[in-house]
């Protein structure tokens, strides 16, 4: 078949130019090799991948180390830099973990366990749809193949990533596992239809948002701006709230913790829906707190400013939303 009569993204029509469809290839035959690999040579590839990313290319280890500092005023130097040296194994690892599953979910499957499982599925049970809370802790692309495991209608919220070809290939990858996208940007009424239906949805709350898309809550004792998203919809869809955490473990296992169940805000004035959005990141923050190693610090959470002292104000017009 020719090029132009697949539709597949390694090798499918414009839009796609011929370097992203090699790019795909490239990405699906190191998905193939790692999956064939014994899990422990593959993980010791991993940490080397982490070990360069942090000790050679250095990216965003000075801001890693800041945010760390001022999160854990109590912690020496020396304890920081150890967190940070093994936040970068750990974002190596999961590297082989997304490649990996990309060829055979089931070999993660087979290492993962739940904490709690019961909670979720209660929360399920009720028929309202569920927000799934999580953020990008120990193996997080595992999350999203946790509700097909184990039978739950799931949409996840995602961001749109280059080159097309990729990220449909992505995609693709995703949807093999059962779960829907949901494009981040502009998504509120989306997500919404999605609980109607009475699915679980995956909800990122542990990422920067601009000014007029977020509010600001206390995160690590500093004003972070974040989505006020999970709340509002839980609020519209009168559904409940199960905060699912990843964790990685000893010996290349998995553990996915589930927190609880919330009732949806009362009602969604500004006050309420603040007061619940921080009540969520401090679920988040809690878990971080555990196992700080495995959270993404590289990521610059506090980088939208509070340019006052009054919190902006919730709900108004449609924010945006929290991806996987």
């Amino acid at each position: 078949m020719s090029d132009a009569q697949t539709d597949t993204p390694e090798s499918g029509p414009a839009p796609y130019p011929l370097k992203d469809r090699l790019l795909v290839r490239v990405v699906r035959g190191l998905s193939w090799a790692l999956a064939k690999l014994p899990p422990g040579l593959a993980y010791a590839i991993g940490r080397r991948l982490g070990w360069v990313y942090g000790h050679i290319m250095r990216y965003h280890r000075s801001d890693a180390i800041d945010a760390l500092t001022r999160a854990f005023p109590d912690k020496s130097a020396s304890e920081i830099t150890g967190i940070v040296n093994r936040m970068y194994l750990n974002l190596g690892m999961n590297i082989i973990d997304s490649f990996r599953m990309a060829a055979d979910d089931k070999s993660v499957h087979a290492v993962t366990e739940v904490a709690n499982l019961e909670l979720l599925q209660a929360a399920y049970a009720e028929g309202r749809g569920v927000v799934f809370l999580t953020a990008h802790t120990g193996s997080w692309e595992i999350l999203p193949t946790v509700g097909p495991l184990f039978g739950f209608d799931t949409d996840i919220v995602v961001k749109k990533i280059r080159p097309d070809a990729l990220n449909d290939y992505l995609v693709e990858i995703r949807r093999k596992n059962g779960c829907e996208m949901i494009p981040a940007k502009k998504s509120f009424m989306q997500c919404l239809r999605s609980l109607k239906k009475k699915r679980v949805l995956g909800f990122m709350l542990d990422q920067n948002m601009t000014r007029p898309n977020g509010i600001f809550v206390n995160f690590f004792g500093r004003p972070a701006c974040t989505t006020p998203g999970a709340a509002l919809l839980a609020f519209a869809a009168n559904c409940p709230v199960v905060p699912v955490f990843a964790e990685r473990l000893p010996g290349g296992r998995h553990r996915l913790n589930v927190i609880g169940r919330l009732d949806p805000p009362a009602d969604r004035e500004p006050e309420t829906i603040a007061a619940y959005t921080q009540m969520l990141s401090d679920t988040v923050e809690a878990h971080i707190r555990r196992v700080p190693d495995q959270w993404i610090w590289i990521h610059r959470r506090w980088r939208t400013v509070q340019l006052d002292e009054t919190a902006d104000e919730a709900g108004q017009g449609e924010p945006e939303n929290g991806t996987v």
